[in-house]
């Protein structure tokens, strides 16, 4: 399996290698110094058209309207890769509940022997929704908890264990999970790359968009308006000194939970990142195939994101992933022309579609650039795996229509200081998993 991925990526690059260079001027490179502006002076139109520009059987047209707003103070920020601290770690947790925190909890035989008689006596008075294979599902899974239910039971100690949380036992990046007494209900999980919260540790919610249509249980409307939950949300993210991050309201979608696979109640989930200058973040995806022209390089981590659960009891959950450090160092930006972005943008698509000797008396790729949007990403800084830059970048949105009528909608990222295509690495992990897939 390794021989046949590294056979494919050894012909990727030779067919790279192929395509002819557009007899256009290149796409700016990194020994090229553009003409550069700040912010404030830079000319940005609010829609943008020109005329299909082809390379043999690929053609690229703007009809864009462009979102780059006037009142924005664009910046270059210092970041950096590194273990969430103690301060960090306990004002998070510390932010949710004020409760004593347990590294662990055993309930009681007689606590199980509860829980075994009040799920039973649920099992017989409950009017399932679901039916087919899903109901079967379920009605195995309940069966798998009854049985799990009487070996606790049965092993179970009479008095209960636990064992007291002390944040002297902290070390900057460990792993740990947290609860509170079970009265309490709520959770916390603890490490380098996450800070999360759950109000019940039990239960667990889905974004709408993540579920399939059979999966999806009747909807019930929350009682309190988005505007409502929205501000709740971010109470919390200025609870956690969190002011800079804002919610993305694109991706906001209705959530639903779920306990032993019963549907409790819906709420609605926004998505965070951080804001530099005004600008949100977003992960560079996308790039060129032309190895003659020197890229910006993605920062080969994820992205920094908060998912927020909102319900009409309030936060039922909480996901920082990701979390960096932010330095003080930082300068203005200064940007490229924009007319220069909108062709080095027409360059890459073309450059990136065409293909030598095929269909090259017709036009089997039809590409159109619709949008045009200033937000920020992290690239890499050379020689230093674990730091970042966050600088703005345009974010180049097209569609590709194929000949046979079907359409796809993708994405490219453009440096804004320099104009070079901004390509995401993966990080060492990423690569290995991806050689040993299939072993």
């Amino acid at each position: 399996m390794k021989r046949m991925i590294i056979l494919c990526l050894s012909l990727t690059l030779l067919l790279c290698a192929c395509v002819p260079t557009p007899e256009v001027e290149p796409i700016a490179m990194r020994d090229r110094t553009p003409e550069a502006t700040n912010y404030e002076s830079l000319s940005v139109p609010t829609y943008v058209e020109q005329e299909a520009q082809r390379l043999n059987n690929a053609s690229v047209a703007v009809c864009a309207d462009v979102d780059a707003p006037k009142d924005l103070k664009p910046i270059v920020t210092q970041i950096e890769q590194a273990p969430v601290d103690r301060d960090a770690a306990q004002r998070f947790v510390e932010a949710f509940s004020d409760a004593p925190l347990y590294m662990m909890w055993t309930l009681t035989r007689r606590e199980y022997l509860q829980q075994l008689v009040d799920f039973e006596n649920m099992l017989q008075t409950e009017q399932s929704t679901l039916t087919g294979d899903r109901l079967k599902e379920q009605q195995e899974m309940d069966q798998m908890r009854v049985e799990w239910l009487k070996e606790q039971s049965e092993t179970a100690p009479e008095m209960s264990e636990h064992q007291l949380w002390s944040w002297d036992d902290y070390t900057d990046g460990m792993t740990v999970s947290l609860w509170a007494e079970p009265a309490q209900g709520c959770s916390f999980a603890l490490s380098d790359w996450l800070l999360s919260y759950q109000a019940d540790r039990e239960t667990y919610y889905y974004p709408k968009s993540g579920l399939s249509p059979d999966e999806l249980p009747p909807f019930e409307h929350p009682k309190q308006t988005e505007q409502d939950a929205k501000a709740i949300a971010l109470n919390a993210l200025e609870r956690l000194g969190m002011s800079d991050f804002a919610i993305i309201d694109r991706l906001t979608e209705y959530a639903v939970g779920e306990r032993m696979l019963r549907y409790t109640d819906w709420g609605y989930c926004f998505r965070c990142t951080r804001t530099v200058g005004g600008l949100s973040a977003v992960y560079a995806t996308g790039g060129s195939l032309n190895l003659n022209f020197v890229p910006a390089v993605g920062a080969p981590w994820d992205l920094e994101t908060v998912t927020i659960i909102v319900t009409d009891a309030g936060i039922a959950s909480f996901e920082w992933r990701n979390p960096i450090r932010v330095l003080p160092k930082t300068e203005s930006a200064s940007f490229v022309g924009f007319s220069e972005i909108v062709q080095n943008a027409v360059k890459t698509l073309l450059y990136r579609y065409a293909e030598s000797g095929r269909d090259t008396d017709g036009i089997f790729f039809r590409i159109t650039v619709d949008s045009i949007v200033l937000v920020c990403g992290t690239l890499q800084v050379q020689d230093q795996p674990d730091a970042g830059q966050i600088v703005p970048l345009w974010e180049i949105g097209y569609t590709v229509e194929l000949p046979e009528g079907r359409t796809n909608a993708e994405v490219i990222y453009l440096n804004a200081l320099d104009g070079t295509y901004v390509e995401p690495r993966m990080g060492l992990t990423a690569i290995m998993e991806l050689l040993d897939f299939g072993g």
